[in-house]
């Protein structure tokens, strides 16, 4: 009896080593590779994060589903079946629709729909407000390798975007020539911390907006 169950348990654990592979993957978006993206086994506490190159590998089982993250993108689950190698493209979250739909709902309130008054004008100037902030949206923030991608709200002729230190000094001046949503922002020369984007579209300045190295 003793022998049949060494036997049995030695036969489960050939058939546990034997479900586990071994996967590799590239991680990137529409432009470029996502180093330190984020690579999750649900349901458990083993991952890994991609390296400079956007690579991982990682040792997973059989029908494991692993969910792939990284900040200001839609998180991607994909689940392992026979597949050796899985390369995912992640696409940007969708924060700033969300809040135009928002904004298309309370604005019904300025004619009376579902408030009035002061409390509908505070509503409606704190939606205004953040419209505004995102009519450009900056990712990754913070960026590990200093690469910054800038997604528009709409179509520009003419973009410049001027980098300044923390002293306020402009350390880098670049124009960009008829934007289609989204253009690339290279500050991988300079020192980890933070920088201040002015941005200029088309003659209108927008929000300025924080760079993260590091």
């Amino acid at each position: 009896m003793k022998q049949i169950t060494v036997f049995i348990l030695a036969l489960s654990f050939s058939l546990t080593a034997f479900s586990q592979v071994k996967i590799t993957g590239i991680v990137s978006d529409n432009i470029s590779v996502l180093p330190s993206a984020n690579i999750i086994v649900k349901g458990t506490r083993t991952g890994t994060t991609t390296n400079f190159d956007g690579y991982f590998e990682l040792e997973v089982n059989q029908k494991d589903t692993i969910s792939i993250s990284y900040i200001g993108y839609a998180t991607k689950d994909v689940v392992i079946k026979n597949q050796k190698s899985v390369n995912t493209v992640l696409e940007i979250d969708n924060a700033i629709e969300e809040v135009v739909v928002i904004a298309g709902c309370i604005g019904r309130c300025r004619i009376g729909f579902t408030c009035c008054g002061v409390y509908c004008e505070i509503v409606n100037m704190y939606l205004d407000k953040t419209l505004e902030e995102n009519q450009v949206k900056l990712y990754p923030n913070p960026s590990v390798t200093g690469y910054f991608n800038l997604k528009f709200l709409k179509n520009y002729k003419k973009v410049e975007i001027q980098v300044a230190n923390m002293s306020g000094q402009i350390i880098q001046s670049k124009i960009f020539q008829n934007v289609n949503n989204v253009a690339r922002l290279d500050l991988s020369k300079y020192a980890s911390g933070i920088y201040i984007l002015n941005i200029i579209t088309d003659d209108e300045r927008l929000p300025t907006k924080k760079a993260i190295i590091g």
